[in-house]
């Protein structure tokens, strides 16, 4: 398997965690105290992964102002992102309200297209095509007010979810050199601004949760530490794959990973539910191989 597919499968594993781990901190934080507090605990372990890369490979490209540009515009939309992925997942329909963000599957693919000229094999389309019709397999449910909720927070993550992805190819591949060097770059400057930009954010709009974040470290180290490393696999994996929409493809694996999450918490799985499995399966073998 190539090495971008691979990464792509282990940070979808992460992302999973994160979001599993993360869901219980709303009741807590806030939606945006949550959102923060991934970036904030995010930081730590993404100085250490940049610092072990640029080791391994040697340092190699430099920032630009298209790099800045591209990572600011980035940070910004992942930071929306992710606080309407938080309301999505507060709640009991955690597989649905993954299964709709995946809707940045088919967006990645297009924006990359026509944004930052990504070319597309018969075999990613036809994956895409899959991975997409396994995510609406997934959403046939019963819409109480709930999972409608959860529903459209999850259609406008995966929205915003696009456009950050396809940014942060273009910043990796802005950055010259590497493409390893390149993504770990753009992953501890994409952390450094989203904690600055989290930091006004909590100050003016929910500043009680900041004391809160503190005293509960250690609940909010672990959805930290996996979305970090989510991102930095991910993020190499969009700069040395062939496409945004491709690696999109292949992350689909972790709705596959949250479904094993949603029967750990009880949540039922049907029939529909198991052909969007075996649908977003095909769909990932047809892009990897």
């Amino acid at each position: 398997m190539n090495p971008w597919a691979v990464l792509t499968v282990f940070g979808a594993g992460f992302l999973v965690a994160r979001n599993a781990s993360q869901r219980g901190l709303t009741a807590e934080l806030g939606v945006l105290g949550a959102t923060y507090s991934r970036f904030l605990y995010g930081v730590p372990f993404a100085l250490v992964w940049t610092a072990g890369i640029v080791a391994w490979r040697g340092m190699s490209g430099g920032p630009s102002a298209a790099f800045f540009s591209w990572i600011m515009f980035a940070s910004i939309v992942q930071w929306a992102a992710t606080a309407f992925m938080v309301v999505a997942m507060n709640g009991r329909a955690f597989a649905v309200a993954t299964a709709f963000t995946k809707t940045e599957v088919a967006g990645s693919a297009m924006i990359g297209m026509f944004l930052i000229h990504d070319h597309f094999e018969l075999g990613d389309w036809i994956g895409i095509g899959l991975g997409t019709l396994g995510m609406v397999s997934l959403a046939r449910v019963s819409m109480n007010r709930e999972a409608l909720n959860a529903a459209i927070a999850g259609l406008i993550a995966g929205a915003l979810f696009s456009f950050s992805s396809v940014s942060y190819r273009a910043a990796a591949h802005e950055w010259g050199g590497d493409g390893w060097v390149g993504a770990a770059a753009a992953l501890f400057a994409t952390l450094i601004v989203q904690t600055l930009f989290g930091a006004l954010l909590m100050i003016f709009y929910a500043r009680p949760s900041v004391k809160l974040m503190f005293s509960e470290w250690r609940q909010c180290l672990v959805p930290g530490a996996c979305g970090a490393m989510s991102s930095a696999l991910i993020f190499t994996a969009f700069s040395i794959g062939p496409s945004t929409g491709a690696v999109k493809a292949v992350q689909l694996v972790d709705v596959i990973i949250a479904m094993g999450v949603s029967r750990h918490l009880r949540e039922r799985m049907g029939l529909h539910e198991v052909i969007g499995i075996a649908l977003i399966l095909t769909g990932a073998l047809a892009v990897v191989l």
